[in-house]
């Protein structure tokens, strides 16, 4: 029972995945991890994340907070079982770190705890490293939902290496 993590090279496909992962993301989009205007109804909100994950001009031009350049995208789909549960849009920056960027995050048996696990993670570590990076990023919105899960799942210990938080803008740092 293995996580494969599939690096696409093309766009994120726009199908019957992508819409049940983010319908499994967007109470949690809703909630305050993005930042949606509120006069937006769920059409517009869809055609945002399609853009966002498929916006190869804006992925190219991607700087971190410390100005460093993306060395290259790297968009992944990762599954479980053979079942895509997460598509990540992320980067290789030249700091040799993989970024989350965007993510949707399905849900595994009708929740997502998969996602705090030490299996899932030391898969991950595995994969980040097997792309020539030693350090691991997730961008969030301080005091949001995506800022909570991952400082709890580290707190537990199930994430590996060594933690650092930055906050405004709030970014998630684990070096391997």
């Amino acid at each position: 029972m293995a996580y494969t993590f599939t690096e696409i090279e093309t766009q994120f496909p726009i199908d019957d995945t992508f819409d049940r992962l983010y319908a499994d993301s967007l109470d949690d989009m809703e909630s305050g991890t993005i930042k949606f205007p509120e006069s937006w109804g769920a059409d517009e909100k869809k055609q945002l994340l399609i853009r966002l994950f498929n916006d190869s001009d804006k992925r190219a031009k991607y700087y971190n907070t410390s100005g460093v350049l993306t060395s290259r995208t790297i968009n992944i789909i990762v599954s479980k079982d053979e079942t895509p549960c997460m598509y990540i849009q992320g980067m290789h920056d030249t700091r040799n770190t993989y970024v989350w960027v965007h993510g949707l995050v399905g849900k595994i048996n009708n929740n997502k705890t998969w996602l705090s696990t030490a299996e899932f993670h030391n898969e991950n570590k595995t994969w980040i490293e097997s792309q020539g990076c030693n350090a691991f990023e997730i961008w969030a919105r301080e005091g949001h939902k995506v800022e909570e899960f991952f400082k709890a799942a580290n707190d537990k210990g199930n994430i590996p290496g060594t933690f650092s938080l930055q906050e405004s803008p709030c970014i998630l740092r684990w070096a391997y």
